[in-house]
């Protein structure tokens, strides 16, 4: 492999990529969290949300430890912790805004 190629893939295709998973994760999050309340397909819909949090961790890590290069934390539990409550918290934030005329109550 080139030179040139691991610098395309380091200057615009992990950025991509992480930037895909962070923005695709809360979509996930939302659709999960927002059709739960639904009752029906509370697997699929569970599945979905989990998929969206690991998305997050995933992102979240390439960004701030991939890309910008920081120490990686000494508590991974906190980082992961801290990765999930921001995840769900927006999923929840974006899905109640996009379907809250659907069901105010």
């Amino acid at each position: 492999m080139s030179r040139s190629e691991t610098s395309v893939r380091r200057q615009l295709l992990l950025p991509f990529f992480a930037y895909f998973l962070l923005l695709a994760s809360t979509s996930f999050i939302a659709g999960g969290i927002v059709h739960l309340g639904l009752g029906e397909n509370t697997a699929y819909y569970l599945a979905l949300a989990v998929l969206g949090v690991v998305c997050f961790t995933v992102g979240n890590y390439l960004q701030e430890f991939v890309l910008r290069k920081k120490t990686r934390p000494t508590n991974l539990g906190a980082f992961l912790l801290v990765s999930f409550v921001l995840s769900v918290g927006m999923g929840m934030m974006t899905g109640g805004v996009q379907h809250y005329l659907d069901n105010p109550a």
